[in-house]
C-alpha cells in the first residue's frame, strides 16, 4: 500500500475542458486547478503528426508550466457541448461517427444529444472521463423519440477491463431519431466533471485476455499460457493466436480458436541451448471479418495479460497489467 506525496507551489491542473482536441487545429482550453497566475484560458496547437489517443501535455502559465495533463487527440468530427442541451426536448445534434466534449457542470445536470439511426445498425457510445482524471462517474442512456429510456450503462465491465466510464453497444430497432444522454450516477457536478463522448457505428470485434502475465522456462522445458476470446458486436469467426518478441531460443506453438470456442492455448518451449534471457512480448490474435462491399478486413488485437493475486485465507484473483514477459 505505497504512495508518493508531492508538495509544490507550481501550477496544478485538476481538469481540462474540452477534453478532446482535433489533429491539425488550435483548440482553446479551459484549465481548472490552482496557482495558474490568473490564467483562465489558453490555446493548444495540435500538429498532424501527433498520434490519435491519450497524450499528456504541460500548459504554459504566468506562474510556470503545469503538471502533465491528459488530453485526447482525435480525428473524429469533434464538437463542444452547449449549456442548452439539458433535457430531451433541447438535445444537441451529434454526428455519428463523431465526438463531443462536455461537462456536467452542476448537481443534477444532464447532457442530451440527438442522432439519426438506421434499423439494424449497431452503434457504440463510450464516455471517456474517469480514466483521464475526471470526477465524473458517468451514466449513459439511449432514449427513444418519446423520451423513454430503452438502453443504459453505468460502468464498463468485461473480462478485460473494468472502468467507472460507461460504454453502450446498441442496435437500432427502427429507423429514426434517438437521444443519448450523459449524467453523473450520483447526480453530482462541477467544473472538474469533464468528459468526451464518442459515437460511432459498431463493427464486429473481439478482445483477448491471457493467463498469466509471465512465463518462467528452463532450458529444454515448456510452459502454457491460456487465452480467452470475447467476441463483440456480431463477430463469430476464428481467431489465430501468435506471440511476438520472443527471446532467442524460445518458440511458441499457437492455437487457432475456432468460431465455436472461446479459449485456446499457447505452448512456449525453450531449446536445450537457449541462452539466459528475458523479453517483453505480445500475444496477438488475428481474424478476418467480411465487409458490406464484399471485401474483407483483418482485425489484429493484443491480449491483455492477467496478473495473479492471492487473498489472505485463500482465493485467487486476476487483474490486467501492461507487461507480458517471457
Amino acid at each position: 500500500w505505497t504512495y508518493a506525496l508531492t508538495a509544490t507551489k507550481r501550477p496544478f491542473v485538476r481538469a481540462i475542458f474540452p477534453l478532446a482536441v482535433k489533429r491539425g487545429r488550435t483548440t482553446q482550453l479551459e484549465p481548472v486547478g490552482f496557482g495558474m497566475g490568473g490564467m483562465t484560458t489558453t490555446s493548444l496547437d495540435v500538429p498532424m503528426d501527433w498520434s490519435c489517443g491519450p497524450r499528456a501535455v504541460q500548459l504554459a502559465t504566468p506562474a510556470g508550466l503545469t503538471n502533465p495533463v491528459p488530453v485526447i487527440v482525435s480525428d473524429l468530427e469533434e464538437s463542444i457541448e452547449s449549456d442548452a442541451n439539458n433535457d430531451f426536448e433541447h438535445a444537441a445534434s451529434l454526428a455519428v461517427p463523431g465526438g463531443v466534449s462536455g461537462r456536467i457542470e452542476t448537481d443534477g445536470d444532464v447532457d442530451c444529444f440527438k442522432f439519426t439511426a438506421k434499423k439494424g445498425q449497431a452503434y457504440r457510445f463510450e464516455v471517456e472521463a474517469r480514466r483521464f482524471d475526471s470526477m465524473l462517474d458517468s451514466y449513459l442512456s439511449v432514449l427513444d423519440n418519446t423520451g423513454r429510456e430503452i438502453a443504459n450503462n453505468d460502468d464498463l465491465t468485461n473480462s478485460v477491463l473494468t472502468s467507472k466510464d460507461s460504454r453502450l453497444d446498441w442496435t437500432a430497432p427502427v429507423d429514426g431519431e434517438f437521444v443519448v444522454s450523459v449524467r453523473d450516477l450520483s447526480s453530482h457536478g462541477g467544473t472538474e466533471f469533464v468528459y468526451h463522448l464518442v459515437a460511432q457505428p459498431a463493427e464486429p470485434d473481439f478482445v483477448l485476455e491471457c493467463d498469466s502475465d509471465k512465463a518462467l522456462i528452463g532450458p529444454g522445458s515448456s510452459t502454457a499460457w491460456f487465452v480467452k476470446v470475447t467476441r463483440q458486436t456480431g463477430f463469430a469467426g476464428d481467431v489465430q493466436l501468435d506471440v511476438e518478441g520472443l527471446p532467442a531460443g524460445v518458440t511458441a506453438a499457437c492455437a487457432r480458436i475456432p468460431a465455436a470456442m472461446t479459449q485456446g492455448s499457447v505452448i512456449l518451449t525453450a531449446d536445450w541451448d537457449a541462452p539466459m534471457d528475458c523479453a517483453n512480448v505480445q500475444v496477438v490474435g488475428r481474424a478476418t471479418i467480411p465487409l458490406a462491399d464484399g471485401g474483407e478486413k483483418q482485425l489484429v488485437r493484443v491480449a491483455m495479460p492477467l496478473q495473479e493475486i492471492y487473498s489472505p485465507g485463500g482465493g485467487r484473483a486476476r487483474y490486467p497489467v501492461n507487461m507480458h514477459t517471457v
